[in-house]
């Protein structure tokens, strides 16, 4: 229970990092990096096992947000451009939390 609870929390929060700069890009001091994002915080900043814990990991089966929408999203938010990417970026965390909560991904 602790994992998912840790898990929600960040997600919630990985959202709501992700539609501040969809919102504002050119003035939001976030920007789209491990720093800014709750879940690396929690789940690879600093961990002896990278990301193995993180719920985009665990649901793509690959590290550093592979296999979402990440890269693309990122390019976007950094050209001061939020687009098509940067909304399934966001979904992406959506459905993730709703497996997440659902029991659907976990470690």
């Amino acid at each position: 229970m602790v994992w998912k609870d840790g898990a929600i929390y960040a997600l919630k929060d990985s959202i709501r990092h992700w539609e501040a700069m969809q919102d504002d890009p050119e003035c939001c001091d976030e920007e789209p990096n491990a720093i800014d994002c709750a879940c690396c915080r929690a789940f690879h900043v600093g961990a002896p096992d990278g990301c193995t814990q993180c719920p985009i990991r665990l649901r793509t089966g690959y590290h550093n947000c592979t296999g979402s929408p990440y890269e693309a999203a990122s390019d976007e938010i950094t050209e001061c451009d939020p687009g098509p990417a940067t909304d399934d970026m966001i979904q992406f965390l959506k459905d993730t939390l709703k497996q997440v909560e659902e029991g659907k991904v976990k470690p």
